[in-house]
């Protein structure tokens, strides 16, 4: 009875051993080129570093960030004094306000319609552009005194500013996460820094502009930032239109069906 408890103790430890020596094949590594002696798509170790042309791309995204952000801080600065001076009644401030938000509402979720079906290049340079002629009409309301002729202009740009700021935003980041599969956290991280940039420009840029040159010189600088980062943005991007395939993503499930690779539980 001894004996034959004995035998199968050493039977059991040999098969352990056996498991053992399997799972820690210095073949089986997830990491490595070859599994097995098969060579085995795997992940690239060292991503490629950011080309020329993706340093453009990065550019012209960032200064439409940069830039559109500038405009959003700057007219709740300078739209309250400038309708305090010319007397019209304070109420209208809220509904020009309200109005930008109004729009992103509507068309922030028209975009995954309207992006692939006019391109993303298109998408860039038209909203940028028509948010350049939005803020230039914005500066041109310093010569509107009447009520009429500032409310009723004034609250038209706004949701019109509103519709270009939903797609340039999109369009910007629907670029950057086209453009940067290897390094999207750090593009997008730059992108929103250029937001920040933007909101902490704004209030100062627009602020001494207005010191020196009135309402309308602040509105003039961004307008045209604006007009040149759509002109900037149409020599450097590529033209996306329809829907983007998935790219493949290896999950446990797919990895498990490659031959002499199985996972041990």
């Amino acid at each position: 009875m001894a004996t034959a408890a004995v035998t199968g103790y050493r039977d059991v430890s040999e098969s352990a051993a056996s498991i053992q020596g399997e799972v820690e094949d210095p073949q089986f590594t997830l990491s490595g080129r070859e599994v097995a002696g098969k060579e085995v798509p795997a992940q690239e170790t060292v991503s490629q570093s950011i080309t020329t042309r993706q340093k453009l791309i990065l550019a012209a995204c960032s200064c439409s960030s940069c830039f559109m952000h500038m405009g959003v801080s700057t007219i709740p600065l300078l739209l309250p004094p400038e309708i305090i001076r010319k007397g019209i009644p304070y109420e209208y401030c809220g509904m020009i306000f309200s109005l930008f938000a109004t729009a992103i509402v509507i068309f922030e979720p028209l975009q995954a319609k309207l992006l692939p079906m006019i391109g993303t290049k298109r998408a860039f340079c038209f909203s940028a552009l028509l948010g350049g002629l939005c803020y230039l009409s914005f500066g041109m309301l310093t010569f509107a005194y009447s009520t009429a002729g500032f409310a009723a202009p004034a609250m038209i740009i706004r949701f019109v500013e509103g519709f270009y700021y939903a797609v340039l935003i999109t369009s910007s980041n629907v670029i950057v996460c086209l453009e940067f599969p290897d390094h999207a956290s750090l593009a997008f991280g730059i992108l929103e820094g250029f937001v920040g940039a933007g909101f902490t420009l704004g209030p100062l840029v627009g602020g001494s502009l207005f010191a020196a040159g009135g309402f309308i010189a602040p509105f003039l600088f961004i307008g045209l930032a604006l007009l040149a980062t759509s002109l900037f943005g149409y020599f450097v991007l590529d033209q996306v239109t329809g829907k983007c395939d998935s790219r493949p993503v290896i999950s446990i499930f797919t990895f498990n069906q490659i031959d002499h690779v199985r996972v041990h539980v």
